[in-house]
């Protein structure tokens, strides 16, 4: 959505410009490919989180609009 991307323009360096963006997750200026990796797995075992997998995230996030109100012909668009 609009609002989304507004906010992740919103988290960019000052000197870098938006329309040359490619990926939203980066690690060292490189995009990330790749989701379970060891940094993933140790901030896990930090945070004392057990059985979390990446995609769980989009399922909460989808979650929090529910209960929120978001139709759900507009969360499928989001």
């Amino acid at each position: 959505s609009d609002a989304a991307v507004g906010v992740l323009r919103r988290q960019l360096p000052k000197k870098r410009k938006p329309e040359h963006v490619e990926s939203v997750f980066v690690y060292h200026g490189k995009s990330v490919y790749q989701t379970v990796t060891a940094a993933w797995k140790k901030a896990l075992k930090r945070a004392g989180i057990r059985d979390c997998r990446w995609h769980d995230l989009r399922h909460t996030w989808a979650s929090w609009h529910v209960q929120r109100g978001t139709p759900l012909q507009v969360l499928k668009e989001l």
